[in-house]
């Protein structure tokens, strides 16, 4: 079977199914992007941004990203100057270009893989 027709059999499985591809990256459209780091997981959609500058630059650079490229802020950690953002990929890639962005991350899940068990005491 040629690569042409295995792909059309394929994509035609995922339109009679309903379910769709989802581009989990976007390239930047600028020379120098923030890097983007970690891996994407389903379960933990959405990215936390650091941002360059001081303390005093925090609340006027989110205002901005707020206005310029209609982001919604979920938190914020104006301590470590960062906040956490739901957006799509598209839109992280914008961000990227930005010159107040430092790195932008994906959202990571956390699991405990042990289970401690006890003492045969208690």
């Amino acid at each position: 079977m040629n690569v042409a027709l295995r792909l059309t059999a394929v994509l035609l499985s995922l339109t009679v199914c309903g379910c769709r591809t989802t581009l989990l990256t976007v390239a930047p459209a600028c020379a120098k992007p923030a890097p983007l780091v970690g891996t994407y997981d389903p379960r933990a959609p959405g990215y936390g941004v650091e941002m360059k500058g001081s303390a005093q630059d925090f609340w006027p650079t989110v205002g901005r990203w707020e206005r310029e490229y209609s982001l919604h802020v979920d938190s914020n950690q104006q301590l470590f100057n960062m906040i956490q953002v739901t957006m799509t990929p598209g839109e992280a890639a914008r961000l990227r270009c930005d010159p107040a962005v430092k790195v932008i991350e994906y959202h990571g899940v956390v699991s405990i893989g042990a289970i401690a068990k006890p003492s045969q005491g208690l």
